[in-house]
């Protein structure tokens, strides 16, 4: 009897939207922590430095992946004088995504599939 990969069957019982998501956006344990503290902070709007030490993470770490997730679409990125200003994207199917993916994100089970996925994508 073949049996299929742990991640493959992983992808299916994933939503695929949020599977999407997950592979093309949020695809490190810090994306997702930053995009759940904007999506539950929706007013924030501050810099990377203040990001990393509020959270406790590496400031390079940090400006990078926030970076990222504004390339993305999941956060924008305002200069002001010689810094970025990162807040929270007004997309609608963005804002509905990470929605759904921040409350996916709260059972334990789905967040322990999201987490073997995003590792193994790493390898």
């Amino acid at each position: 009897m073949h049996t299929r990969p742990l991640s493959s069957q992983l992808n299916d019982t994933i939503e695929p939207d949020l599977l999407a998501f997950l592979r093309a956006r949020l695809n490190t344990l810090l994306k997702w922590e930053l995009a759940r503290y904007f999506y539950e902070n929706p007013q924030t709007a501050d810099i990377a430095d203040n990001l990393a030490r509020y959270l406790g993470r590496d400031l390079q770490n940090t400006e990078e992946e926030l970076r990222q997730l504004a390339r993305a679409g999941v956060l924008r990125a305002e200069p002001a004088q010689d810094v970025l200003v990162y807040s929270l994207t007004e997309d609608a199917d963005t804002l509905a995504l990470l929605g759904q993916f921040v409350a996916a994100s709260r059972d334990r089970e789905f967040k322990m599939r999201a987490i073997y996925l995003v590792l193994q994508a790493k390898r």
